[in-house]
């Protein structure tokens, strides 16, 4: 029989094609970060070998922070469950001056938004990182105004690539404002810190970034 103009054998080929290049790209993803890709950040240590952590951002009860936990939902690799299930370890990657789909490139202003639904974007402000949900426009007050315009935008600086090289999966990256970073030293909730010669020296600021593909729908 057909359907739409289309025989048996041609949607059954086209099926088979789709489940194909579904496979493929499950196995091989794009090596290239782009603006409104998933993605989620494991600690270097600071002898520059990769932990078992991943920045998190849970949400307690009359609190939420950004920091490194104690132990991680995903361990040393997120899986299709893991990426169901473990929200508080994604963010979705957001560049400035960048439309989604576009590369990310080294030296971009960005953001991070949690995969928490509902919580916002991280944001760092007297140097504690959290996440913020951003009220519509226009904002308003002057408070509101800074967490959603200014401190919620980092800068990506990338050890393997020069400035405004692609941003690449499994690049080593640190989280700049200013002439701070981003830093996550202990259980506790990330804050920016100086770092005085080297950032990728500097413990808790490097963080190994993955990108992380949709799981699969639900049986």
């Amino acid at each position: 029989g057909q359907r739409g103009g289309l025989s048996e054998g041609d949607i059954k080929q086209a099926n088979s094609l789709y489940r194909c290049k579904e496979r493929t790209m499950r196995k091989w993803p794009s090596k290239y970060i782009r603006s409104g890709d998933t993605i989620a950040l494991r600690f270097v240590d600071h002898s520059a070998t990769l932990s078992h952590l991943w920045l998190t951002c849970p949400q307690t009860p009359g609190e939420s922070w950004c920091g490194r936990p104690k132990s991680s939902c995903a361990g040393y690799a997120f899986d299709d469950a893991d990426r169901r299930r473990c929200n508080t370890e994604t963010f979705r990657i957001r560049a400035s001056n960048r439309r989604d789909g576009e590369q990310i490139l080294v030296g971009d202003t960005i953001s991070l938004e949690s995969g928490v639904v509902g919580s916002g974007n991280v944001v760092c402000k007297h140097r504690r990182c959290r996440t913020h949900r951003c009220t519509s426009s226009p904002l308003p007050n002057d408070e509101e105004s800074g967490l959603c315009v200014d401190e919620r935008k980092f800068v990506v600086d990338a050890t393997a690539s020069r400035l405004g090289s692609p941003l690449r999966d499994q690049d080593t990256i640190g989280l700049r404002k200013g002439n701070e970073w981003m830093a996550c030293r202990q259980a506790a909730a990330c804050r920016l810190t100086s770092c005085a010669n080297d950032w990728t020296k500097c413990t808790g600021v490097p963080f190994l970034v993955s990108l992380q593909l949709p799981p699969p729908p639900s049986a």
